[in-house]
């Protein structure tokens, strides 16, 4: 059975393992450096003493050259100056090197030697240089000193050893950092820093209207609980989303409704018209007159049936699909369905290349542009102004404007308009969720919109749509 541990849990779990190999190499750095620190203390005693030895060897080759008693005296007594350092050295450092036992037997037969010379010859003037004790004073000073340079050559090369193993220790110490290091960052990267970048880019997406599902993750921590609330969180934004959408087209779809019954009202007047004036003159016999009025009256019923359908289109509910469509066909179609919403006093123009093929979704666009019209038509109110949408291709985007010469928004209000429920508009006649929506539908395209405005100068927003790499969600 596979064990889950909260993140929580991971990094305490990763800290500790790294607090106790910190302890582990402190405990062992101190271990050496302890070790390392005796031994030379040691060594320092051992050189301390070599040096009264070699004293005392000095004062030994003097009597050699001068025969004077006095000499083998003062080298005496820095024989037994060393016989103390060598007792203390052995007893308060415990250095139980076999070496250094030998070394105080060698200064004792020494200093014996020495004694027994000098005691047999104190009053003795005619020395005989080449006797037995006088032998016997230089072997017995020869081995003391090279026993003692042994035990400090070996205490130089165990100090080396030291200081070997404490490079290697070191070297080896820098690794398994470096090494926990790399692992530490790969188990934060994908543990956490990982999770929480794809958890930053969602919430980007949400902010933007995308509401595409965050791939799963198997991490068996807060993390995965957190990515499954969150699909959880956009499954139902994007069903609201949905829901939003429709509210808002039906809002419009309110607002066209006097606009659309004028536009039918025409036909039908027309088609009325026809046939009364057909009831009255049908006994006339003008059959090419007669003709021409049925024919009118199918030419209304067609063009009234274009309104419905158009009005149908727009109010259906559809999922997400792209179309290649002509742009400026759209643009008329959907200007249509608010022809009798514009004033007189207001000029809607067309800026749009007859051939524009674009790839979108003709329901959502159609959308965006009604709402961004009717936005500008009750900008404008009652002053006398221009209301342009453009279209046109640059690089690899597709780009569409609608521009009017009404009265621009205040500075302070730009960073807000796309902002859900905020409206400038009096209670009842706006719910300020108009451009966010439109903001959403763009965002859907892997496209921007994009605000211009000056107060006195009029307004445009820029709908810039990917044409290269847009794909259907």
């Amino acid at each position: 059975m596979k064990i889950k541990l909260s993140i929580r849990q991971k990094i305490i779990i990763t800290f500790l393992i790294l607090f106790f190999i910190v302890i582990l190499v402190s405990l062992l750095s101190f271990f050496n450096y302890n070790n390392l620190n005796q031994t030379i203390h040691i060594l320092e005693k051992k050189e301390a003493l070599l040096n009264n030895i070699l004293e005392a060897r000095r004062y030994e080759k003097n009597f050699f050259i001068s025969y004077d008693i006095k000499n083998l005296i003062i080298a005496k007594s820095f024989i037994e100056k060393s016989e103390y350092q060598l007792e203390n050295i052995i007893l308060t450092e415990k250095d139980n090197d076999n070496i250094l036992s030998q070394e105080l037997l060698f200064l004792k037969q020494y200093k014996d030697a020495i004694s027994n010379f000098i005691n047999k010859n104190k009053n003795n003037k005619n020395i005989k240089t080449n006797s037995k004790e006088i032998h016997d004073i230089r072997e017995k000073g020869r081995e003391a000193t090279v026993f003692l340079e042994k035990a400090i050559s070996k205490r130089r090369k165990t100090i080396q050893h030291i200081i070997n193993q404490s490079r290697n220790f070191l070297f080896i110490t820098i690794i398994t950092f470096i090494s926990l290091a790399i692992i530490t960052f790969l188990f934060l990267l994908k543990n956490v820093t990982k999770p929480l970048k794809n958890i930053e880019e969602a919430i980007q997406k949400i902010v933007s209207g995308d509401y595409d599902k965050l791939p799963n993750i198997q991490t068996g921590d807060e993390f995965e609980n957190l990515v499954k609330n969150i699909n959880y969180l956009l499954t139902e934004m994007r069903l609201r989303n949905k829901q939003l959408l429709q509210k808002e087209k039906m809002a419009a779809l309110g607002t066209l409704t006097s606009g659309v019954a004028h536009e039918i009202n025409n036909p039908l007047n027309n088609i009325s018209t026809s046939l009364q004036i057909l009831l009255e003159e049908i006994d006339a016999g003008d059959k090419k007159y007669q003709q021409e009025l049925l024919q009118e009256s199918l030419n209304q019923v067609d063009r009234a049936k274009e309104i419905v359908r158009n009005l149908l289109e727009f109010s259906r509910e559809t999922s997400f699909s792209l179309k290649n469509i002509n742009f400026k066909q759209l643009v008329q179609n959907t200007l249509k369905l608010i022809q009798g919403e514009v004033p007189t006093h207001i000029q809607l123009e067309i800026d749009i290349p007859s051939d524009l093929e674009v790839k979108i979704d003709p329901r959502r666009i159609q959308q965006v542009i009604l709402n961004l019209v009717l936005n500008a038509i009750q900008a404008l109110d009652k002053k006398e102004g221009t209301i342009t949408v453009a279209g046109f291709k640059k690089k690899s985007n597709f780009i569409f404007e609608v521009k009017d010469s009404g009265p621009g928004i205040p500075k302070e209000n730009l960073s807000k308009i796309f902002d859900p429920f905020f409206t400038t508009k009096d209670v009842g006649k706006g719910s300020g969720l108009g451009l966010a929506v439109c903001q959403g539908i763009i965002s859907q395209h892997g496209g921007k919109i994009e605000v211009q405005s000056k107060e006195g100068q009029g307004t445009t927003f820029s709908v810039i749509i990917p044409q290269d790499n847009i794909v259907e969600s």
